[in-house]
C-alpha cells in the first residue's frame, strides 16, 4: 500500500476524525431477506453503517476535494476510468461516467479505518476458510488472512446529473507487499434520503448540480447482471454513511444521478496472510 503522500490543504483540521463516531447504527444486509430477495448472495457480506461521520465532517472532505490548496500537489478532478486488464485503465463512458481524484493519503486512511474497525472487526477482522469472500480455492491448512489496513489510495468520486457507473464487480487489489483487498469501503459524503426531485426546467446545469442530491443509489444486482431480471437491492446516499461489501462476485452499480451532485470516497480494506510455520 506504499505510495506518494499527498498532504492535505493547510487549513485542514489536524484532529479530524480523532474521536469515535457520535451516534452510529449498523445494518447487516442479508440478501436472502431483502424486498427483492437475492438468494444467489446467501452468506455474502455487506454492512451499512449510518452516521459514521457527521454532516460537518463530510463537508470538510468535500471542501478538501473541491478547494485544494494551490501551494500543495493535491491531485485534481479527472475523468473516472475502468480497468480493462493487464494493469491498464481506459475511459469507457458507456460503463462509467463521472469524475474522480486519486489521493494518496495514509493519515486519512488510518483515521477512517479507526472509525470503521469497531463495526467490522468481529465479522471480517480475520478470514479463515471463507472462500465466498477470498475466492482462493480450497483452504490450505487453515489459511488465515488478517485485516491489515485501508488502502492509502483514496478515491474521491463526483457524479453530476446524468452520470453513473453501470453494473460491475469490484476487482481485488494486490499490493507490492502481497497484501490484498477483499472488501470495498464506500463513504457517502452527501445525500439526504426522502426529499423529492425538483422541477429543473429552465435551470442551468450549474444550478441543477447545486440542488439537493437525488438518485445515485448503490444497487446490487444478480451475478449475471441480466437486464431481464429486475431484482435489486439499493442503498441510497446519506451523508456520513459507510457501505462495506465484499468484492468477489457481488454485482452492483452507481445509479444515475437525477439532480444535484453526488460525492463519495472509496477505498479497499486490505489483508495480510498469516505465515504458516511447519
Amino acid at each position: 500500500m506504499s505510495s506518494p503522500n499527498h498532504p492535505p490543504p493547510s487549513w485542514f483540521p489536524p484532529d479530524f476524525l480523532s474521536t469515535p463516531a457520535q451516534n452510529p447504527s449498523i445494518q447487516k444486509i442479508d440478501f436472502t431477506k431483502t424486498k427483492d430477495a437475492l438468494p444467489e448472495y446467501k452468506d455474502h457480506y455487506a454492512l451499512l453503517i449510518s452516521n459514521l461521520l457527521t454532516p460537518e465532517e463530510c463537508e470538510i472532505l468535500i471542501r478538501a476535494a473541491e478547494e485544494p490548496d494551490p501551494n500543495t500537489n493535491i491531485p485534481k478532478w479527472e475523468e473516472a476510468l475502468i480497468n480493462v486488464g493487464n494493469g491498464k485503465q481506459a475511459r469507457v463512458t458507456e460503463t462509467r461516467l463521472s469524475s474522480r481524484i486519486l489521493w494518496d493519503w495514509p493519515w486519512m486512511a488510518e483515521r477512517i479505518l479507526d472509525r470503521v474497525r469497531p463495526f467490522i472487526q468481529d465479522d471480517i477482522g480475520t478470514l479463515t476458510d471463507r472462500p465466498i469472500v477470498t475466492g482462493l480455492g480450497p483452504p490450505k491448512r487453515k489459511e488465515t488472512w488478517r485485516l491489515s489496513g485501508l488502502n492509502h489510495r483514496l478515491r474521491f468520486l463526483r457524479y453530476h446529473r446524468g452520470e453513473y457507473f453501470r453494473p460491475h464487480m469490484d476487482g481485488c487489489y494486490v499490493a507490492p507487499t502481497e497484501e490484498r483487498s477483499f472488501f470495498t469501503l464506500h463513504l457517502y459524503l452527501n445525500g439526504e434520503p426522502g426529499r423529492t426531485t425538483t422541477d429543473v426546467e429552465g435551470m442551468s446545469e450549474e444550478e441543477i448540480n447545486a440542488l439537493p442530491l437525488r438518485g445515485g443509489a448503490t444497487s446490487f444486482f444478480t451475478p449475471v447482471m441480466a437486464s431481464w431480471d429486475p431484482r435489486t437491492f439499493s442503498v441510497n446516499p446519506a451523508a456520513g454513511s459507510v457501505l462495506v461489501f465484499q468484492q468477489r462476485n457481488l454485482a452492483h452499480s452507481g445509479d444515475e444521478v437525477l439532480q444535484g451532485t453526488k460525492y463519495t470516497l472509496r477505498s479497499d480494506i486490505m489483508y495480510r496472510k498469516d505465515e504458516i510455520v511447519d
